[in-house]
């Protein structure tokens, strides 16, 4: 026999696997069966878009000449997207028959929508969440399923600086008083762009000009990440040890010599998060040179930002660039928008890594309207709603985390961040109402309906940005 029941049922999306890009529209249906009728209130569907970071320290106070360890937890907190779709009723207490449902929904993920990320301080998560209220307007049930979104970002939208060279040089003098010779090492280095995409091989031009004694026994090509989370609660940052993407060598360079070559450093097979319109987290890449020498000298070492994009910079690559992970990515083209839909960046002060980039576009958010024209409910007194949308920037359900006191909304950390208020993407269509236990539930019966025709979207401008290297 079939098992039966709302909270039984699923969440089917149209996209297999469920991964979108920022500025497509997810649509979908929730089904379960019913063998008896079931008696509700309202059945909504919510679309959560949220980045949360957290991490725990343990700090060391003194009263009165007494050491104390204190536990702080660092917290913050933000959304992309927070809307509401009803499915059935919503006008005072309902039924709904026994046999199969299936309730469509359509939701637009928006152009400004940061990747899907998962780090170790923190995520970035979209999930669609179906509600089912009772109609004593405090017991519910739900069924939950996330989806993944990526942020294309095209190289070729970003700054001109994508499509400068990196040129990194060193020059040292060895003399330390025994055994090394003053004359000069002069290593030059030249990456042709700033801007990549993975499964791209970057061409590394090195000229060495050995006038010394001193031999270059290796010379170490690496491409490195960097995250950075920021708590709103209190303000903070973490940055975690850099991750080695791929590391390679080459070498040795004799005393009293010269040589040029070419190295062909390989961008590894992933998707790259680009997480510019995230506040919280930070996410960049760099290509680092580590020069070793022999004798009594140091090391020498450098580097220098690089963006990894999903499209690269054109005329670049002979021939059709294929991502090495395309099965992965989503279906169709990437969502493109009106050049009347651009705004300028904002200016955040003191926010690292964010403003001093190598490229950062940012879009303006567009509220829409979509063509909702769902079939007949399978019952003729089952209280539909007539409208053809609901969209709300609010959830009518949401509260906040246990435990959680903080802002949403937190911009760069010279804001004061005790009260920062959050505004919302899209305007909420409907004024607030208080339920009434056993009364009808607070929900919108009379919502205006949208404009049929789904508006132009853009690639976004999502750039990954990280802590400036150190010196």
């Amino acid at each position: 026999m079939a098992v039966s029941g709302f909270y039984k049922g699923a969440i089917n999306v149209d996209a297999d696997p469920a991964v979108y890009y920022s500025g497509q529209v997810v649509s979908g249906s929730v089904f379960f069966d019913l063998e008896q009728p079931l008696n509700f209130s309202v059945l909504y569907i919510q679309f959560l878009g949220e980045a949360n970071v957290s991490w725990i320290e343990i700090e060391t106070e003194r009263i009165n000449g007494v050491e104390n360890e204190k536990r702080v937890d660092y917290l913050g907190r933000e959304e992309y997207v927070n809307l509401t779709q009803p499915l059935a009723g919503g006008a005072g207490p309902a039924q709904l028959p026994v046999g199969s449902h299936n309730l469509p929904f359509k939701f637009q993920i928006p152009i400004t929508a940061p990747s899907t990320f998962v780090g170790e301080k923190g995520h970035i998560t979209y999930s669609l969440t179906a509600y089912l209220m009772y109609p004593d307007g405090v017991t519910k049930e739900d069924l939950n399923k996330e989806i993944e979104v990526v942020a294309p970002f095209d190289l070729n939208l970003g700054s001109p600086r994508i499509r400068e060279p990196i040129d990194l040089e060193f020059e040292e003098l060895h003399g330390c008083g025994c055994f090394c010779n003053p004359d000069p090492v002069t290593v030059r280095i030249r990456l042709p762009l700033s801007g990549y995409c993975p499964g791209q091989t970057i061409p590394v031009a090195v000229e060495v000009d050995n006038e010394s004694n001193v031999e270059i026994t290796k010379m170490k090509f690496q491409l490195v990440s960097k995250e950075l989370y920021r708590s709103i609660h209190p303000a903070s940052e973490y940055v975690l040890p850099e991750k080695f993407l791929v590391s390679a060598k080459s070498g040795p360079v004799m005393g009293h010599s010269k040589r040029n070559f070419t190295y062909n450093l390989k961008v590894p097979h992933f998707i790259a998060p680009y997480l510019e319109n995230c506040t919280i987290i930070d996410v960049g890449y760099f290509f680092r040179i580590t020069i070793k020498l022999s004798g009594c000298t140091d090391d020498l070492d450098d580097e220098a930002e690089i963006c990894l994009g999903l499209v690269p910079v054109s005329g670049f690559l002979e021939g059709e660039y294929t991502h090495p992970l395309a099965n992965r990515l989503p279906k169709g083209p990437i969502p493109v928008a009106a050049a009347t839909e651009l705004l300028p960046p904002p200016a955040a002060v003191g926010l690292n890594g964010s403003t001093s980039s190598l490229q950062r576009l940012q879009y303006n958010a567009v509220t829409s309207a979509y063509p909702s024209n769902p079939p007949p409910y399978p019952s003729g007194n089952v209280p539909y709603l007539s409208q053809d949308t609901f969209q709300s920037a609010e959830s009518i359900e949401m509260k906040p985390k246990p435990g959680s006191d903080y802002q949403i909304g937190f911009k760069a950390p010279t804001v004061p961040v005790g009260n920062v208020p959050y505004t919302p993407m899209f305007p909420n269509p409907y004024a607030s109402q208080t339920a009434v236990a056993g009364g009808p539930a607070p929900y919108p019966t009379n919502m205006a309906a949208g404009n049929n025709g789904l508006p132009p979207h853009t690639q976004g401008g999502f750039v990954p940005s990280a802590p400036p290297p150190t010196d």
